[in-house]
C-alpha cells in the first residue's frame, strides 16, 4: 500500500500540466471586445462567436496550451477577416461616392464656364475615370482624394460673363470716326481697345466685362 501510494504520487507528478499562457488570448479578447459588432453581418458574427469561445477558454483554469492557442488563432483570424471585409466595404462605398461626383461633374456644360475654371474639373474627371476603370490599383485614400478634387473643382467653377452689353458698346464705338489727336476720341479708342481684349477673353470675369463696358460707354459719352 505504501509502494502504491508512492507510485500514485509519481504518476500524478508525471501528469502535471503547466497552466497555459493566456497573455495573447486575453489581448485578442480585449481587442475584440472593443469592436462594434453587428450579428447581422457575417464577418461580425464570426468574430462574436470566436470571442465567446475565447472568453470561455480564458476563464477555464484547466484549459490546455493547445486549447488556448486554438482559441487565440480563431479569434485573431475572425478579426482579420472582419478588418479585410470592412476595408473592402469602405472602399466600395468610396468608389460609389466617386462615381456620383463624376456624374455630377459630367453633367456640367463646359460652355457655361470660363476655360480656366473648367480645366481643373476636366482633369479631375479624367483622373476619376482612371480610378473607376482600375480600382484595384488605388487605395481608398486615393479614391476619397479624387472625389474631393472633383468637389473642389465644381466649387471653383466660374460662369462665363455675359458680354452682350460690352459687345453692343464695342459695335457702337467701332462705328465712330475717331481722331487720335483729339483727347476725347483718343480716350474712346483706348477704351475700345481694352473692351475688345476683354470681349475676346473667354476667361474674363463679370467684373472685368462690366468695367470695360462702363469705361467705353463713359468715354463715348464724354
Amino acid at each position: 500500500e505504501i509502494d502504491e501510494a508512492t507510485t500514485a504520487i509519481q504518476d500524478a507528478l508525471d501528469q502535471l500540466s503547466d497552466r497555459a499562457d493566456k497573455a495573447e488570448l486575453d489581448a485578442a479578447i480585449s481587442e475584440a471586445e472593443g469592436l462594434d459588432l453587428d450579428n447581422n453581418d457575417a464577418e461580425d458574427k464570426a468574430v462574436a462567436d470566436a470571442l465567446a469561445r475565447a472568453q470561455e477558454v480564458s476563464k477555464d483554469d484547466n484549459a490546455t496550451a493547445e486549447e488556448v492557442k486554438t482559441a487565440t488563432d480563431a479569434l485573431n483570424a475572425a478579426m482579420k477577416a472582419k478588418e479585410t471585409q470592412d476595408a473592402s466595404d469602405k472602399k466600395a462605398a468610396s468608389l460609389d461616392a466617386l462615381k456620383a461626383a463624376q456624374a455630377q461633374g459630367n453633367a456640367i456644360n463646359e460652355g457655361d464656364y470660363t476655360p480656366n475654371s473648367y480645366a481643373p474639373l476636366k482633369d479631375a474627371l479624367t483622373a476619376a475615370q482612371n480610378i473607376i476603370d482600375n480600382p484595384e490599383d488605388h487605395t481608398q485614400a486615393e479614391i476619397d482624394e479624387a472625389t474631393q478634387t472633383i468637389q473642389d473643382a465644381l466649387d471653383q467653377l466660374s460662369d462665363k460673363a455675359d458680354k452682350a452689353e460690352l459687345d453692343a458698346a464695342i459695335s457702337e464705338a467701332e462705328g465712330l470716326d475717331l481722331d487720335n489727336n483729339d483727347t476725347e476720341d483718343k480716350a474712346v479708342a483706348d477704351a475700345l481697345a481694352r473692351a475688345q481684349e476683354v470681349s475676346k477673353d473667354d476667361n474674363a470675369t463679370a467684373e472685368e466685362v462690366k468695367t470695360a463696358t462702363d469705361a467705353l460707354n463713359a468715354a463715348m459719352k464724354a
